[in-house]
């Protein structure tokens, strides 16, 4: 018996995974069976992180003074120090890039409450624009009425006072 193509055996699979990210994106529960994805962190979680990694950036690079063997272990730092000075550079921009980055996360909040506040005040300004768009036609509208009017009553008094051409 010919077996199945690997792609035939996951159409089924593929499909149940795309109804579970749509119905997840609509804010349904997960279906029974599918694990839940974890929970998301609070804001400001990434510090915490940052700051444990922090910890072990500059690791084998400083000994405290209470270290045993303090002599052989700070001539085994100086030769470590030779090959891992560049990556204590790249652990401290690393770090730098990672604070910048939470900070402007933290921020994004702030950000979205001002857009919000700013799209209310432009819809009320589109609102109040169209409103005035609207009152302009009809004005407009009125102008080319009485324009009309007036083209037509001094028809009528030209008629009356030019004479007739043969």
């Amino acid at each position: 018996m010919p077996q199945q193509a690997a792609a035939d055996v996951t159409v089924q699979a593929d499909l149940d995974y795309m109804d579970e990210v749509a119905s997840r994106a609509l804010g349904n529960p997960p279906a029974p069976g599918v694990p839940a994805p974890p929970p998301e962190p609070p804001p400001g979680a990434a510090a915490g992180f940052i700051g444990r990694a922090a910890a072990h950036a500059h690791m084998g690079t400083r000994l405290s003074d209470v270290e045993r063997m303090l002599l052989v272990k700070r001539g085994v730092l100086r030769v470590a120090h030779l090959f891992s000075k560049e990556q204590v550079v790249y652990n401290d921009n690393v770090l730098r890039a990672l604070r910048a980055l939470d900070r402007r996360l933290a921020a994004v909040p702030g950000l979205l409450a001002t857009a919000e506040a700013d799209l209310g005040g432009l819809t009320d300004a589109v609102d109040r624009l169209t409103r005035e768009v609207g009152d302009l036609r009809r004005a407009v509208d009125e102008g080319a009425r009485r324009h009309r009017a007036l083209a037509e009553e001094i028809a009528v008094l030209r008629a009356g006072v030019d004479p007739p051409r043969p």
